[in-house]
């Protein structure tokens, strides 16, 4: 039996997923997604100035005010200054929860952070970053942006400019209203999921209560993800048992009141016991967000055997065959990667037109990604290539594999090298892998070599062996093929989080 907190994390990966398949899915990042890069969080930022002045930030929850008494105490905003410049990294490691963060479509990404981690992170992956740094940032857009970051506390790039201090808080919305406006914006049409963030924040709070009443207490679902307070947490280290067990009972139920206050803005809080499990939250989004996004790994100039056709017809049944997968992958909302291989690669695209303009609606820009290979391309440059489609899914199936090689004025149907390194590339991304067998060439050698990996692998799941063993099978038509492909597919979105947690446990 599924307990509710359980049932809360499984309820909102698959709410997530669908959001980020709409495009609609934003982040707000906050210190927490930093600290494993070399970030610091707010109390050990403060920690000696507030020493400096008597002040225990173990013992304070209202950091801000505490920051503010320090530049009370100094006179000079120079002291944060150099406190931010002296304490705050601007560049640091990509972290693992920045790597499964931009593998993500995430179009919209907010931080109060001051580093610089977050928008390297999705430059270290390719992406092309509009980062909004300060007000003047807003009136202008970077060409072709993949992503805008929002950074509306300031940059340490320019520390005289960060919101830091009560004073800065009071007047945030007379300096920085395009902030303000474009969050509440942001919050009404998109899914936000807050992480590493606390909520002490007073700027989002009043950002948040704000769109609460312009939606009349009907506000937009988003989601958090929190850590559960714990007595064995480094901020209970400077108490005694008693004190720690009086401030963990105390921290543990004002905790519980501020996750059903998040409820009024429509944030729903995810628990987890320890970090790693945040981790574990973000793989589970993506797994299953590529689950539904299929690389199509093939390539045949010629078929002289296909499910009991011979010759010219066994050709004609294998373009058939490929029309009837893209169709039926179509009518299932699957979305497919292809690199144009030889023979199968113009089918599949005809089967998905076909089904397009029988269906009246425009789906290809979404659906159907067309990736054919640059002419004279070096072979490292195919390579990379193929690791940049392969990347964008979670599962590959391969079909065929072979072309013409012409040595010594002799013509010879050979293995395709390019569905072999195709292969190579999916396994090691963790893919699941499906060798349609049943089509011969380089895909029934991979059936070989992953057949009893496969069958050890699910052993606990029947039906995904059944239908595994049927695309083996030759003695069949090819209806009953396509049907065995989709079932595999939808079977394993049902189980694409185990999948992944069995691979990372095996030496694959």
């Amino acid at each position: 039996m599924i307990n509710s907190l359980e049932r809360d994390k499984r309820n909102f990966v698959n709410a997530y997923v669908r959001v980020l398949n709409n495009e609609r899915g934003a982040l707000f990042a906050g210190a927490g997604l930093s600290i494993p890069s070399g970030g610091i969080s707010w109390s050990d930022l403060l920690r000696e100035e507030a020493d400096s002045i008597g002040i225990n930030v173990s013992k304070e929850n209202d950091l801000i005010s505490v920051a503010q008494f320090i530049y009370n105490e100094s006179g000079t905003r120079q002291t944060i200054i150099q406190l931010l410049k002296n304490k705050i990294v601007k560049d640091g490691k990509v972290n693992k929860n920045h790597e499964l963060i931009n593998s993500l479509p995430i179009k919209r990404a907010w931080t109060t952070n001051y580093d610089n981690f977050l928008e390297n992170s999705f430059e270290f992956a390719g992406k092309t970053v509009d980062v909004k740094r300060s007000v003047q940032d807003m009136a202008t857009e970077k060409d072709n942006a993949d992503i805008t970051v929002y950074k509306m506390h300031g940059d340490i790039g320019i520390p005289n400019s960060t919101v830091f201090l009560k004073d800065d808080y009071e007047i945030y919305d007379k300096r920085n209203e395009l902030f303000t406006k474009t969050l509440q914006t942001d919050l009404l049409s998109n899914t936000f999921l807050f992480i590493g963030f606390s909520f002490d924040d007073p700027n989002l709070q009043s950002i948040l209560a704000k769109v609460r009443i312009m939606l009349e207490d009907n506000p937009r679902r988003h989601y958090c993800i929190l850590k559960k307070v714990d007595r064995n947490d480094p901020e209970f280290n400077d108490f005694d048992e008693k004190e720690r067990e009086r401030e963990f009972g105390y921290r543990k139920n004002k905790q519980q009141l501020m996750i059903n206050d998040l409820m009024r803005y429509g944030i729903k809080a995810i628990m987890v016991d320890d970090y790693e499990e945040i981790t574990d939250l973000l793989k589970s989004i993506k797994q299953k967000y590529l689950s539904n996004k299929i690389f199509i790994s093939d390539a045949y100039e010629n078929v002289d055997s296909f499910l009991g056709y011979k010759g010219k017809q066994a050709l004609q049944m294998a373009n058939y065959f490929c029309e009837k997968l893209a169709e039926s992958l179509y009518e299932e909302n699957f979305e497919i990667s292809t690199g144009l291989g030889l023979g199968v690669g113009r089918n599949i695209v005809t089967g998905f037109l076909n089904k397009d303009s029988f269906s009246g609606k425009t789906k290809l820009n979404s659906r159907l990604i067309i990736r054919p290979f640059p002419i004279q391309q070096a072979e490292e440059e195919k390579r990379k290539y193929r690791e940049k489609i392969s990347s964008e899914c979670g599962v590959s199936i391969f079909l065929f594999g072979n072309k013409f090689e012409i040595n010594k004025g002799e013509k010879r149907l050979i293995d395709s090298r390019g569905v072999i390194e195709e292969y190579n590339i999916s396994r090691k991304l963790g893919h699941f892998i499906i060798p349609v067998s049943a089509t011969g060439y380089v895909s029934e050698e991979i059936w070989s070599q992953e057949k009893n990996v496969i069958l050890k692998r699910f052993s606990h799941n029947k039906e995904i062996i059944n239908n595994y063993s049927k695309l083996n099978t030759k003695d069949q038509n090819i209806d009953h093929l396509v049907n065995k492909i989709i079932k595999l597919l939808k079977e394993y979105k049902l189980e694409s989080n185990k999948y992944q947690k069995l691979i990372e446990r095996e030496d694959y």
